[in-house]
């Protein structure tokens, strides 16, 4: 059923680098959210395959997806990009070759909604392999406080979080310089801008 608060819109930003084999599958898990997103924006970053071929395929199938086709930069210059072109009050930052199940813009969303300045969802998640055949859960809800959970790396990870586009860019946006943990760096500035980080004890996003 449709999430009732439909003045939260969401926008749905992914970067991609040689996810052909992937981002159908990544695509079409957008689009069955319960809580449809205001926009979904696929970032090409320079792809050596056919990605941006099965992009403008799917284009067919999602006549809204918005396509950015830029030079190789890396994730965080194309999550960048995305953000820059984003209109949505949250954006649900989404790597090329994860999958998200049904609930998970609803469950969160809602987490967002329970109390006022709430800056970003943290969301536990499913580890699985290429075939999307389940490893294991991680459930983030057990560290409660946002620093601690950074500290010792419980923190969820780039696909399963939710944030408000106003604070990420307050926050300065995704390092570009930084080759590994972009999602704690992130983390860790917006909530020094205050406000307050929910954890989603349900593990909806399944990271390949």
């Amino acid at each position: 059923m449709q999430f009732s608060n439909l003045n939260e819109s969401v926008s749905v930003v992914i970067p991609g680098y040689n996810v052909a084999s992937y981002i159908e599958a990544s695509l079409a898990s957008v689009y069955a959210q319960t809580h449809k997103p205001r926009e979904v924006i696929c970032i090409n970053d320079g792809s050596t395959d056919d990605t941006l071929d099965v992009l403008h395929r799917l284009q067919n199938i999602y006549p809204d997806l918005i396509i950015i086709d830029q030079p190789n930069g890396g994730a965080c210059s194309a999550r960048n990009a995305g953000l820059k072109t984003a209109k949505g009050k949250w954006t649900q930052f989404f790597d090329g070759d994860d999958v998200i199940l049904p609930q998970k813009i609803e469950s969160q969303i809602a987490l967002a909604c329970s109390e006022p300045d709430v800056n970003v969802v943290i969301g536990s998640y499913q580890e699985v392999d290429s075939n999307l055949k389940y490893i294991r859960t991680l459930t983030e809800a057990a560290c409660p406080d946002v620093y601690i959970a950074i500290m010792l790396s419980r923190a969820g990870r780039t696909s399963s979080h939710m944030n408000r586009r106003s604070a990420v860019v307050r926050a300065g946006g995704w390092n570009t310089t930084r080759k590994s943990s972009q999602e704690y760096d992130l983390l860790y500035r917006v909530a020094r801008l205050g406000g307050i980080a929910k954890f989603d004890a349900n593990a909806y996003t399944q990271l390949r």
